[in-house]
């Protein structure tokens, strides 16, 4: 049997498998939603809503999105889940931490659907399980409805619209349509990739240089001697001390301003005691003689 050939066998028995899932009504015909496919308007495009389709994709962390959009008439019914691998780390989520479902109605009308039941289940052709969170059945609004899986944690997800076995059917926007069972096993079996870091909306340390008044380092005062100019201290003695001194010099100056040896001193005192002798003699001589 040519690959081909066994390719259309395996998406018999997937499709006779899936018919017998708890919770879905018809085969679903495979389509992957690219990462590049992050709104409704960037994903596939749906033609009819009743035809039974299985979106797989992986929404890489909390606030991250892919989406699609598919089409309703009169009367149809709106029927849609949303599922995840029974899988670690999806099958150990708490329910805030599993994916959200939007609903954009053409009517303007937005709802946000949260997990509300856990319902695991078995694909025996694939060797596949899956854990189903949320069903959701109603008269569907004629139009167009744009569907956002939201991430609240790094996390694979399938979405399943519609009742109707249908293989086939052209879908607009999908980057590898002809997938099939082949990607929904790469899918399954690789794990969804760490979570992508997201800011804070706490404070942020700011790069802008602070306003705050710098106060300079403080610095002690510079001790320095000052250097005065030079004194010397000239030692004032009496003369009776400088002439105890012996050999000592006179300081004080004489009329030229000169130091004065003591010789010099002694011999004027001796003159004038001598002149003074000399008178009263000569004084007394005279006053005998007469």
């Amino acid at each position: 049997m040519h690959g081909s050939g066994r390719l259309a066998v395996a998406a018999a028995c997937l499709a006779g498998a899936l018919l017998v899932l708890p919770g879905v009504a018809a085969a679903h015909d495979p389509i992957i939603v690219d990462d590049s496919q992050t709104t409704p308007e960037a994903g596939p495009a749906l033609p009819d809503g009743t035809i039974s389709f299985a979106l797989y994709g992986v929404v890489d962390g909390p606030g991250a999105t892919r989406g699609f959009r598919v089409r309703f008439g009169d009367g149809d019914r709106l029927v849609i889940s949303l599922l995840v691998p029974d899988l670690p780390p999806e099958q150990t989520m708490q329910p805030d931490d599993l994916p959200l479902l939007r609903v954009d109605a053409p009517d303007g009308t937005t709802r946000e659907l949260a997990p509300d039941v856990r319902v695991p289940f078995d694909e025996p052709f694939s060797g596949t399980r899956y854990i189903r969170l949320l069903d959701l059945d109603e008269p569907a609004v004629a139009g167009e409805y744009a569907v956002t899986v939201v991430g609240r944690a790094s996390a694979r997800f399938t979405v399943s619209v519609g009742t109707s076995e249908q293989f086939g059917t052209p879908v607009d926007g999908v980057v590898d349509r002809d997938a099939g069972v082949a990607g929904v096993q790469a899918w399954y079996d690789t794990p969804p990739p760490d979570p992508v870091a997201v800011p804070t909306t706490g404070a942020v340390a700011s790069t802008a240089p602070s306003t705050a008044p710098v106060t300079p380092p403080v610095t002690a005062p510079v001790t320095a001697p000052v250097t005065s100019p030079s004194t010397t201290a000239v030692t004032v003695s009496t003369l009776a001390e400088r002439e105890a001194a012996p050999g000592s010099a006179d300081t004080g100056p004489d009329t030229d301003g000169a130091p004065a040896p003591n010789g010099v001193v002694r011999s004027l005192v001796a003159t004038v005691v001598a002149v003074i002798v000399a008178g009263s003699a000569m004084v007394l001589v005279r006053r005998r003689r007469r």
